[in-house]
């Protein structure tokens, strides 16, 4: 099984046990689990760490990396369902 299946098989997983979940596309690999709190819906939580590498990956510097985290990824509320985000880096 490789990377890619294994992670979205993760969030396949994750959006049975909880109902649908709010992913980010292209994200997979970087959810870390669901969060659940009374009275709101379960909702996605992502490493930052794993964002902010896999957008070096593609060829961005740090700051621009952390800068298009902030403002394209992390930056909007999309509803009740919108992910959270923890801060992990190393």
């Amino acid at each position: 099984m490789s990377q890619d299946e294994s992670t979205t098989q993760k969030a396949e997983l994750l959006a049975e046990i909880h109902g649908p979940l709010l992913q980010i596309e292209g994200y997979d690999d970087c959810i870390i689990d669901v969060i659940t709190r009374c009275g709101d819906e379960p909702t996605l939580l992502y490493s930052v760490d794993k964002i902010l590498r896999k957008l070096q990956a593609q060829g961005m510097e740090y700051l621009e990396a952390r800068e298009f985290f902030e403002f394209n990824i992390s930056g909007g509320w999309l509803g009740p369902q919108t992910p959270w985000f923890l801060d992990d880096e190393s």
